[in-house]
């Protein structure tokens, strides 16, 4: 199963955390839930570094001058070079640094695009479309069946005559309602992909 680790400074834990609630204890190594209780610090980190698809590097002053937070990097870099790791995904989550500050490593500066996320579930969010992109690619039949849609043919077929007829004000508005869990979403999200 793919797993994200949550590299972070203890000082932000509460932003951590809302992150991982909304991505669920089976989807994450977080300092927190997942490291054994006796055991030390460093085998609890590299093991969850050994069981982890995607690295998040949550940046922030405390982050940037932690120890621990600097060796699980180190570890990840090597990692990621070999192939263990699969992604590195760095998220600023301190609004005083910047993309260059000296602190990041020069290969994470040069390789990836630095931006502040301020709200933890907006960061949920993007580390949850990485997990889904990364499942994709090691396991593309997941891809096939996401994207698999059947059935509702008749308003698929209204849909696309009222979007493209071009006599009609263009419409700014789609209302997809009815009973929750019967597939609302993805009808809205097939015909918007389709026009």
């Amino acid at each position: 199963m793919l797993k994200a680790f949550l590299s972070h400074s203890s000082k932000q834990d509460g932003y951590v955390e809302i992150v991982a609630k909304r991505l669920g204890k089976s989807n994450i190594i977080f300092d927190k839930w997942t490291f054994e209780e006796g055991n030390k610090t460093i085998d609890e980190i590299f093991q969850g570094l050994s069981e982890t698809g995607v690295f998040v590097l949550f940046i922030s002053n405390e982050a940037l001058e932690s120890e621990w937070v600097k060796t699980e990097i180190e570890k990840a870099y090597k990692m990621i070079k070999t192939g263990n790791i699969k992604r590195l995904y760095p998220i600023i989550i301190d609004e005083k640094i910047k993309y260059d500050d000296k602190r990041i490593p020069q290969w994470i500066q040069e390789n990836y695009n630095l931006k502040y996320v301020s709200k933890p579930t907006r960061a949920s969010e993007r580390v949850k479309q990485v997990l889904k992109t990364l499942s994709w690619e090691l396991y593309p039949k997941n891809k096939q069946l996401s994207q698999l849609f059947i059935g509702r043919t008749e308003l698929i077929r209204k849909y696309e005559e009222r979007i493209f007829d071009f006599e009609k004000p263009a419409p700014i508005t789609m209302i997809a309602a009815g009973i929750p869990s019967i597939g609302r979403r993805k009808f809205t999200l097939h015909c918007l992909k389709n026009s």
